[in-house]
């Protein structure tokens, strides 16, 4: 059976592009795809460094913490003035909750906002970190903020200029948990399913545990929603499930918001110039399987169009020109106030491939005209066991295909879908 999933990027383009404040983010693979039952998403303490490479070594090395242990990244570099960063959890307790719906099923999780700098070529930590959720010590509130420094070289650090400055935001997910069994506990004692006591209620990888929070960048309208979603790994491997689940995440950089589209147009004698808009993170759930699969036996493709429904074929992508005094864009094209261009997809198999805006599934090649996502064969924690997943991560691109060259200057807007069809 296929089923599809469409995301909706949004793009405001400006023309020309000036110096400025450039905002980046970071959706790192733990955002929308954690084992609720590890062990190493400890709390850190006020002074933690990061460190490169490795993994979390829960659960004593409160002073460090590694990339599989971070959410997401939020920063700013060439800003003139400091920047705050406003962190609101959208829910009322510190919880993952069981398909977004079942509180009786919840998973406590905490965070610890880390300030980091580029502090003369050398990543730092340049604040105290802050510790929310609940955690080891107290459940904190849900929110904070943090401020980050200009980053335009006149402040210093340990006498070392700061070029750019970001926000770590680090899962914590250490009390309420039996070691032993990797179950949540309530007063000292395994919360199970009384329909299987063996294993309790959390075994099921095609039951998601859901939570949410906003980074919002105050004075601009920068605002960065992150879904939470995790799973508990089934305890008995030979217990059958066809069941998955997957998450799509599509997240622009600071190119999407801003850059000058004639810089994107090629000369007659030149190759086309493209510049990378965002990029795309796709993945299932693990399952696990008693023997080594010896071919793909779960697929996802990728590609984008200009129609909401990957089904319908859309026009060709088109920036259009906006109003500067209504804010809304022009319904009555012409060569001053819109041009075409194309979005690439390039994948982690290495494959790039361009769209025009007009593809649709059923008369697209898949094999051949979309991104086909990578099927990973890993090894369970059981002998002879296996466990399967599909992922994928990639960059979003843009290049121009229309005539610049009377184009007024101002804000273009255009939408982009990305379309995700799965083959389990």
């Amino acid at each position: 059976m296929k089923h599809a999933i469409s995301i909706l990027l949004l793009m405001l383009l400006c023309l020309p592009a000036f110096a400025e404040a450039s905002y980046f983010l970071e959706q790192k693979a733990d955002c929308f795809n954690v084992d609720l039952g590890s062990d190493k998403y400890i709390h850190h303490t006020d002074n933690a460094s990061w460190i490169s490479g490795g993994s979390g070594n829960a659960p004593t090395d409160y002073n460090r913490y590694h990339d599989d242990q971070i959410i997401c990244v939020v920063g700013v570099e060439g800003s003139e003035s400091e920047t705050t960063l406003n962190f609101e959890f959208t829910g009322q307790d510190w919880y993952y909750i069981l398909n977004g719906t079942d509180t009786r099923y919840k998973r406590p999780f905490g965070v610890d906002l880390v300030v980091r700098g580029n502090v003369g070529g050398t990543h730092t930590t340049i604040s105290d970190v802050q510790h929310l959720g609940r955690q080891s010590s107290s459940q904190g509130g849900i929110s904070a903020s943090v401020t980050l420094p200009k980053t335009d070289g006149t402040v210093t650090y340990n006498g070392k200029a700061i070029t750019s400055a970001w926000l770590d935001v680090v899962l914590v997910m250490d009390p309420f948990v039996n070691p032993d069994t990797g179950l949540i506990t309530q007063n000292g004692s395994d919360i199970t399913d009384k329909k299987n006591e063996n294993y309790g209620f959390i075994i099921g990888t095609q039951d998601i545990y859901t939570s949410s929070f906003i980074v919002k960048v105050q004075d601009t309208s920068q605002s960065y929603l992150f879904n939470l979603n995790g799973y508990y790994q089934r305890r008995d491997p030979d217990v059958s499930n066809n069941g998955y689940s997957s998450i799509i995440s599509v997240f622009p950089n600071a190119n999407a918001t801003s850059f000058d589209i004639k810089t994107l147009k090629a000369d007659n004698s030149s190759k086309s110039v493209e510049t990378v808009i965002g990029g795309y993170n796709f993945t299932t759930n693990s399952k696990v399987v008693s023997n080594k699969p010896t071919v793909d036996v779960a697929k996802a493709y990728f590609f984008v169009s200009s129609s909401p429904d990957g089904n319908v074929e859309g026009k060709e992508f088109t920036l259009k020109y906006v109003s500067p005094i209504s804010g809304v864009t022009v319904a009555n094209l012409n060569q001053y106030n819109s041009v075409t261009y194309e979005v690439g997809l390039s994948g982690k198999s290495g494959t790039e491939i361009w769209f025009d805006g007009k593809a649709k599934y059923g008369t697209l090649n898949l094999q051949k005209n979309a991104i086909k996502a990578v099927t990973t064969v890993e090894k369970a924690s059981k002998q002879n066991k296996y466990t399967i997943r599909v992922f994928d991560e990639g960059n979003i691109l843009l290049r121009i295909s229309g005539d610049v060259e009377n184009l007024s200057a101002g804000r273009y807007r255009s939408d982009i879908y990305f379309h995700v069809v799965t083959d389990w």
